[in-house]
Protein backbone atom coordinates (compact mmCIF):
# COMPACT_ATOMS: atom_id res chain seq x y z
CA UNK A 1 0.00 0.00 0.00
CA UNK A 2 2.75 2.17 0.79
CA UNK A 3 4.37 2.00 -2.31
CA UNK A 4 1.42 2.60 -4.24
CA UNK A 5 0.80 5.73 -2.43
CA UNK A 6 4.20 6.87 -3.26
CA UNK A 7 3.43 6.18 -6.83
CA UNK A 8 -0.13 8.37 -6.61
CA UNK A 9 1.83 10.91 -5.02
CA UNK A 10 4.59 11.55 -7.38
CA UNK A 11 2.26 11.06 -10.35
CA UNK A 12 -0.03 13.97 -9.12
CA UNK A 13 3.57 16.10 -8.40
CA UNK A 14 4.12 15.16 -11.96
CA UNK A 15 0.54 16.34 -13.40
CA UNK A 16 0.57 19.75 -11.15
CA UNK A 17 4.37 20.65 -12.04
CA UNK A 18 3.83 20.08 -15.51
CA UNK A 19 0.59 22.09 -15.85
CA UNK A 20 2.14 24.50 -13.57
CA UNK A 21 5.62 24.69 -16.05
CA UNK A 22 3.26 24.76 -18.98
CA UNK A 23 1.75 27.82 -17.47
CA UNK A 24 5.40 30.31 -17.73
CA UNK A 25 5.09 33.19 -19.81
CA UNK A 26 9.19 33.08 -20.74
CA UNK A 27 9.44 29.36 -21.96
CA UNK A 28 9.28 28.99 -26.05
CA UNK A 29 6.20 27.50 -27.33
CA UNK A 30 8.31 24.84 -28.96
CA UNK A 31 9.92 23.71 -25.42
CA UNK A 32 6.67 23.85 -23.50
CA UNK A 33 5.45 19.85 -24.57
CA UNK A 34 8.76 18.66 -23.87
CA UNK A 35 8.95 20.17 -20.06
CA UNK A 36 5.91 17.91 -18.57
CA UNK A 37 7.10 14.73 -20.23
CA UNK A 38 10.92 15.79 -18.59
CA UNK A 39 9.55 16.54 -15.19
CA UNK A 40 7.26 13.37 -15.76
CA UNK A 41 10.39 11.15 -16.50
CA UNK A 42 12.57 12.63 -13.22
CA UNK A 43 9.98 12.08 -10.90
CA UNK A 44 9.61 8.64 -12.06
CA UNK A 45 13.03 8.17 -11.70
CA UNK A 46 13.22 9.58 -8.09
CA UNK A 47 10.09 7.40 -7.30
CA UNK A 48 11.95 4.25 -8.19
CA UNK A 49 15.17 5.17 -6.34
CA UNK A 50 12.76 6.16 -2.85
CA UNK A 51 11.53 3.27 -2.95
CA UNK A 52 14.86 1.25 -3.23
CA UNK A 53 16.03 2.80 -0.67
CA UNK A 54 13.50 2.32 1.86
CA UNK A 55 13.94 -1.60 1.02
CA UNK A 56 17.13 -1.34 1.14
CA UNK A 57 19.43 -2.10 4.34
CA UNK A 58 18.89 1.74 5.46
CA UNK A 59 15.66 1.75 6.76
CA UNK A 60 14.25 2.05 9.96
CA UNK A 61 13.22 -1.26 10.30
CA UNK A 62 16.97 -2.41 11.89
CA UNK A 63 17.38 -5.02 14.48
CA UNK A 64 17.81 -3.32 17.73
CA UNK A 65 20.51 -4.97 20.52
CA UNK A 66 19.27 -1.97 23.48
CA UNK A 67 18.96 -2.51 27.46
CA UNK A 68 21.38 -6.17 27.34
CA UNK A 69 23.15 -7.14 30.74
CA UNK A 70 26.05 -9.47 29.99
CA UNK A 71 27.01 -10.60 33.30
CA UNK A 72 28.44 -13.77 32.66
CA UNK A 73 31.91 -15.00 31.37
CA UNK A 74 32.30 -14.23 27.44
CA UNK A 75 28.69 -13.58 27.01
CA UNK A 76 28.32 -12.15 23.58
CA UNK A 77 25.23 -11.22 21.56
CA UNK A 78 25.87 -11.24 17.66
CA UNK A 79 23.63 -9.48 15.36
CA UNK A 80 23.75 -8.61 11.38
CA UNK A 81 23.31 -5.08 10.94
CA UNK A 82 21.67 -3.76 13.89
CA UNK A 83 21.87 -0.77 16.13
CA UNK A 84 23.64 -1.27 19.32
CA UNK A 85 22.12 0.85 22.65
CA UNK A 86 22.74 1.44 26.16
CA UNK A 87 23.80 -1.99 27.20
CA UNK A 88 26.32 -3.17 29.85
CA UNK A 89 28.89 -5.33 29.89
CA UNK A 90 29.90 -6.57 33.32
CA UNK A 91 31.07 -9.91 32.59
CA UNK A 92 34.72 -11.17 32.18
CA UNK A 93 35.48 -11.29 28.12
CA UNK A 94 31.75 -10.14 27.21
CA UNK A 95 30.81 -8.67 23.84
CA UNK A 96 27.95 -7.64 21.14
CA UNK A 97 29.23 -7.70 18.01
CA UNK A 98 27.25 -6.58 14.75
CA UNK A 99 28.22 -7.22 10.59
CA UNK A 100 28.35 -3.16 10.83
CA UNK A 101 31.12 -2.86 13.02
CA UNK A 102 28.96 -0.94 15.54
CA UNK A 103 30.13 -3.01 18.33
CA UNK A 104 31.22 -2.86 22.02
CA UNK A 105 33.41 -5.34 23.94
CA UNK A 106 34.02 -5.70 27.88
CA UNK A 107 37.94 -7.07 29.05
Amino acid sequence: MNQFLQYLASGLITVLVGYFTNQLPNLPDNLKPWVPLALAVLTFVGSILLIQQSHSGNSSAKTVIRGNTLKGKQSSIKATDALVERNQLTGESSSISTRDNDSGTQP
